[in-house]
């Protein structure tokens, strides 16, 4: 274990958590591999993380922190070696804050887009433009992220919505 960035291997602990009981399996096997460590623990299973508000309020009320000097979050990571524990001191992951944009304009033909607004173009360039919020506004060093994930305009090849709906994190 260093100072800073800590990659610790733990080949013996299998990670599946799944809604059917294997917290408490998760918890043991953590436990362990942490008293081998020599770092006493308690481990928290935030409910409704990627639902804001989450549930990590009602876990502070419920006195779930009451005697803990650090807290530690984990995340289920893909890109990760499956059996390899990474951590650094810090924040490690955004915060998921969810938005929706959404944008009204005058529908039209296809044919003619000279007499309507253009809402998936709008919706082309707000997505664009967005990037330059975390270029332009955030630290280069920091972690910052912008990303639309669903963009809703219309349901026909040749018609112009009236409306479309972005969503993102």
């Amino acid at each position: 274990v260093q100072v800073g960035r800590v990659q610790v291997e733990v080949r013996e602990v299998q990670v599946a958590v799944q809604a059917q009981g294997q917290e408490v399996l998760l918890q043991r096997q953590a436990g362990m591999v942490l008293e081998r460590l020599g770092v006493p623990a308690r481990l928290l299973f935030q409910p409704r993380e990627e639902a804001p508000p989450g549930g990590a309020l009602l876990l502070v009320e419920r006195g779930a922190l009451e005697g803990v000097g650090a807290v530690f979050g984990l995340h289920v990571e893909p890109m990760i070696e499956t059996g390899r524990v990474i951590t650094r001191r810090g924040p490690f992951l955004a915060a998921a804050d969810n938005f929706e944009v959404e944008l009204h304009g005058e529908g039209g033909h296809a044919a003619a887009p000279h007499r309507a607004n253009d809402l998936v173009l709008a919706s082309a360039a707000v997505v664009v433009s967005a990037q330059a919020l975390v270029s332009r506004f955030a630290d280069p060093v920091e972690a910052a992220v912008v990303s639309f994930a669903s963009v809703e305009a219309g349901n026909n090849y040749n018609v112009l919505p009236s409306r479309a709906l972005l969503r993102g994190t």
